[in-house]
């Protein structure tokens, strides 16, 4: 018997990543240089060597971070003083590729710990820092597509307050969802979690999610009952999720319910 398989599609969107706060802070340079270079600290010293390429020494920034940073964890007051403007112009430098390749992995760690070690300035901007992240890897913008690192970033920044990663995170869970179901844009098809996560965009009022969701539901019914698309044979969880389908407007799981009834009253007789 022919069941009714729908089509399951998204609208594509163009995204465009928004760098946060790029060169943030590129206007304490010179300040931070002359710290550096007046500073009787002997680890500053050398920290300042690494972080410039200078007095003989190949620049090595993380070299230098990491040099700053022990001092500091060890109570050196003049390390403390200047291990924050330190990080933020490696952080703002991995963000423009300044002295590099662009790395926004690592300038997220870089203003995670920043935020960690009591940055007010890093504290208010990086909630919306990761949303962009996150708009980033779901997009491909200058960087390689990870739909489910995506996800678990902006999750991370809803967590920190971002209303822009709230505006994000159900477009991201619908899309997912979609290409989860079709086995698209590099995403292994599964039904069970395409179902699941497109359930999380719905309770997250995506209008897209809404629309798809019964269409969803209606294909996923058909894989339990037949047990096809990686999905494990179930009929009461086929009939119990048509039905959900039906409540929420598919007129093709009407059809489907109805033809499952028929094959599972006709083997009942046999």
């Amino acid at each position: 018997m022919k069941f009714q398989i729908l089509h399951v599609c998204i609208l594509s969107c163009l995204f465009h990543l928004t760098t946060a706060l790029e060169g943030s802070f590129e206007s304490q340079k010179d300040t931070f240089k002359e710290s550096l270079m007046g500073n009787p600290s002997s680890v500053v010293r050398a920290s300042a060597d690494f972080f410039y390429g200078q007095n003989g020494v190949e620049k090595d920034v993380l070299k230098a971070i990491g040099m700053c940073r022990d001092a500091a964890d060890l109570g050196d007051q003049d390390a403390k003083n200047i291990l924050l403007p330190c990080f933020g112009l490696y952080a703002s430098s991995l963000v423009s590729g300044q002295d590099g390749p662009r790395n926004m992995q690592a300038a997220v760690e870089v203003y995670r710990e920043l935020s960690n070690r009591g940055s007010v300035e890093v504290r208010q901007f990086f909630p919306n820092f990761l949303a962009d992240y996150a708009y980033g890897l779901f997009g491909g913008f200058g960087m390689t597509v990870d739909v489910p690192k995506s996800i678990e970033v902006c999750r991370e920044a809803v967590m920190l307050g971002s209303e822009r990663a709230k505006q994000h995170l159900p477009d991201f869970l619908c899309g997912y969802a979609a290409w989860l179901a079709e086995g698209e844009n590099g995403i292994e098809k599964d039904m069970d979690k395409a179902v699941l996560v497109c359930r999380e965009a719905v309770e997250l009022k995506d209008q897209q999610a809404k629309r798809i969701f019964p269409l969803l539901l209606t294909n996923y019914a058909v894989c339990l009952y037949q047990g096809a698309n990686g999905v494990s044979q179930n009929t009461p969880e086929a009939i119990k999720v048509c039905k959900e389908a039906i409540a929420l407007g598919s007129e093709s799981a009407k059809c489907n319910l109805l033809k499952m009834m028929v094959e599972i009253a006709e083997q009942e007789l046999v």
